[in-house]
């Protein structure tokens, strides 16, 4: 599996990254729902068939300033 390089700030907002062991596609766990540009962020690095599954631990929309 290609190793990602993430972005600090956005590093700093991952809960876990789970990877199946087929490597076809994994999950992203953020503490809180990821921006759709720091989503796009983090695809912009996969392949296509590497396409990963966004999902928070809590509901909550925080803001960087928060």
């Amino acid at each position: 599996m290609k190793t990602l390089d993430i972005p600090y700030k956005i590093k700093d907002k991952i809960f876990d990254i789970k990877h199946p062991s087929d490597e076809s596609a994994f999950k992203i766990i953020s503490y809180f729902p990821l921006s759709e540009l720091e989503c796009r962020t983090l695809t912009s690095q996969l392949n296509p068939p590497d396409f990963p599954e966004f999902h928070s631990i809590f509901t909550d929309n925080v803001t960087d300033d928060e």
